[in-house]
């Protein structure tokens, strides 16, 4: 009888009769479906271009309006597949005030205002979805429990992500950024303010500009095995810049123009990460006295094919857990090809790294 009963209460706790709702198939438009759907069920959308922006919302318009416990998914699970244009749009997606609304399998592009997603007071997962070609920035998420796995956030206009919190209490918040990529995009790629904790895992940024590829104000962010390659932050300012602490591990910034990490107020923790040839100095001023504690290294990444993207590493490079001290993977990627013979560093370019 009490087997019975813990069943009973598994199922009924379960969304009833969930179901899958398919656009154009079932309905004309993603938001016809979006209006349709009850929470647990899923808008599958078919390849195509959707550019149907004429959702109004606070003074604006948009392509689609999120809904509470409604997963919109491209049918294919490949974003080139099933893209969503705001063309002359404000934005493609809105959440606000929702709970678990989540994004699968989407291209969000061509928006003008506020990036391609707009996030408020809401909690969403995105999943597998590229945020490309918006020129209000990809994403403005705001005082929300955000998501983001193994996204693309790419050739936007002011900025990438930007993460705000509430601007006088700490927020409790779960934000958390994995396994994405962030290529080329003007301004920051990641922006964390306003109190908030921000985790950035296992994620690739190269070929940003205009700023620091992340900056963090007012913000406690945790870096942890990225990859920072080849972008520009200008001037001094630093390829990450932290203005109130934060924690880097196992990750690597090497090659870029600017300085490797700037920070202000609080101490950074940094251990396990790799500072290397970025021009405006790799362990220096606030972090100087961190350089060979904790497995920090000033060495060549030795990435296979650092003129092609290619940030995968060859087998005797000191970022594999077989080669360092640390025993970690430092970086995103792993072994990719084989030995690569490398130049002893020189001492003029080792007393630059500590500029």
């Amino acid at each position: 009888m009490r087997l019975l009963t813990v069943v009973a209460v598994l199922v009924t706790s379960a969304p009833a009769w969930a179901a899958t709702l398919h656009v154009p198939a079932d309905y004309s438009t993603i938001q016809a479906g979006i209006d349709a759907a009850a929470v647990g069920d899923t808008v599958s959308v078919a390849p195509g271009i959707y550019s149907e922006c004429s959702q109004s919302a606070g003074g604006e318009l948009h392509c689609i309006l999120l809904r509470s416990g409604v997963l919109v998914r491209g049918a294919t699970g490949n974003p080139a597949d099933v893209v969503l244009d705001a063309s002359a749009g404000d934005r493609v997606a809105r959440a606000w005030s929702v709970d678990d609304a989540a994004l699968e399998g989407l291209t969000l592009t061509g928006a003008s205002s506020f990036g391609g997603l707009l996030v408020q007071w809401s909690s969403i997962r995105i999943s597998d979805c590229a945020l490309t070609g918006n020129s209000g920035g990809a994403a403005y998420l705001g005082e929300s429990e955000t998501r983001f796995e193994r996204c693309v956030v790419a050739d936007n206009e002011q900025g990438g992500l930007s993460f705000f919190g509430a601007p006088i209490a700490r927020d409790p918040g779960q934000r958390v950024v994995i396994d994405c990529s962030f290529f080329r995009n003007e301004g920051n790629a990641v922006l964390a303010a306003g109190l908030i904790d921000l985790e950035i895992v296992g994620c690739l940024f190269a070929h940003n500009f205009g700023g620091p590829s992340i900056l963090a104000d007012s913000a406690f962010p945790t870096l942890t095995r990225c990859t920072l390659v080849a972008n520009d932050s200008g001037s001094d300012s630093g390829v990450v810049r932290l203005n109130f602490g934060g924690t880097i591990q196992s990750t690597v910034i090497a090659f870029n123009a600017g300085r490797a990490i700037f920070c202000t107020g609080q101490p950074v923790a940094i251990s396990c990460t790799d500072l290397y040839e970025n021009s405006e100095g790799n362990w220096a001023s606030c972090i100087a006295d961190q350089f060979g504690l904790n497995g920090n290294l000033f060495r060549d990444p030795l990435f296979c094919g650092l003129d092609d993207d290619n940030y995968t590493l060859g087998e005797d490079s000191p970022l594999l857990a077989t080669n360092n001290d640390c025993q970690v993977l430092i970086g995103a990627f792993g072994q990719g090809c084989g030995p690569l013979s490398v130049d002893e560093t020189s001492w003029g370019s080792l007393k630059a790294s500590f500029r």
